[in-house]
């Protein structure tokens, strides 16, 4: 995996939009530190490619900062409903298997 540095830089291959989530997921467990950049860059990636409408686009910025400020049980649904309503199911996915980690009465 490419490191922080190299990322900000731009110097990991673009990967598949879908992918890329995961990878915001990797951040947010294991250097939390990185996950907001991460997480704005594969957010503006994502509005760039996908005619997401203005209430989808808040929902998922909210999501995703709310997955690394204390709500990821109703922030995680939250994206997912973003990603099925936009036929993103390889990104769900992704994020069911990692909401699959928890414990069962964690808040993370």
């Amino acid at each position: 995996m490419c490191k922080r540095r190299n990322i900000e830089r731009g110097g990991c291959p673009q990967l598949h939009l879908e992918d890329e989530l995961s990878r915001c997921l990797c951040f947010l467990d294991s250097e939390p530190d990185a996950y907001p950049p991460t997480a704005r860059q594969w957010a503006a990636r994502l509005l760039w490619e996908l005619p997401l409408s203005l209430n989808d686009a808040q929902w998922l910025l909210f999501a995703l900062d709310s997955l690394a400020h204390g709500e990821p049980p109703s922030s995680a649904d939250a994206l997912l409903t973003v990603l099925e309503h936009h036929d993103l199911s390889r990104a769900a996915r992704t994020l069911r298997a990692w909401q699959n980690t928890w414990p069962p009465t964690t808040s993370r």
